[in-house]
């Protein structure tokens, strides 16, 4: 009987310490705010920008018009970047993604919340838009 609640005590005693653990981690490799002019930021939406296309029920290109908010995680190789943009309409078809850069805005845009794996390439990891 004692042995059985010394071993219950135990695992529950474990339970906690992994607990306690695992909480301590997560508060270390936390998002860290980051400058919306950052260039880090800046280049990695650009890169994923046209898989961000695919994901858009349109025959138009969009560009990002604004970042609102931008947060990133640093550990070495594995960075992560979570943002808020505007995702604004452009003039051009998605077949001109190649001249993204000379499409002019049409002045609809979007809300959009975007998260990037940056490991050996950008991964875009999230990608949710709404109207506003």
């Amino acid at each position: 009987m004692y042995l059985k609640i010394l071993f219950l005590n135990l695992i529950a005693s474990s339970l906690m310490i992994m607990t306690i653990d695992c909480d301590i981690t997560s508060l270390k490799q936390g998002f860290q705010p980051v400058d919306v002019n950052d260039r880090r930021i800046i280049n990695v939406l650009n890169n994923v920008e046209p898989q961000m296309n695919d994901r858009i029920d349109s025959t138009n290109l969009f560009r990002v018009e604004t970042i609102q908010s931008a947060e990133m995680i640093e550990d070495g190789q594995h960075n992560q970047i979570r943002c808020s943009i505007l995702y604004g309409e452009t003039e051009c078809n998605k077949t001109e993604i190649y001249h993204i850069y000379t499409c002019k805005f049409t002045g609809h845009h979007i809300r959009c919340n975007v998260h990037i794996m940056n490991w050996r390439r950008d991964i875009l990891e999230h990608f949710d838009c709404y109207q506003h």
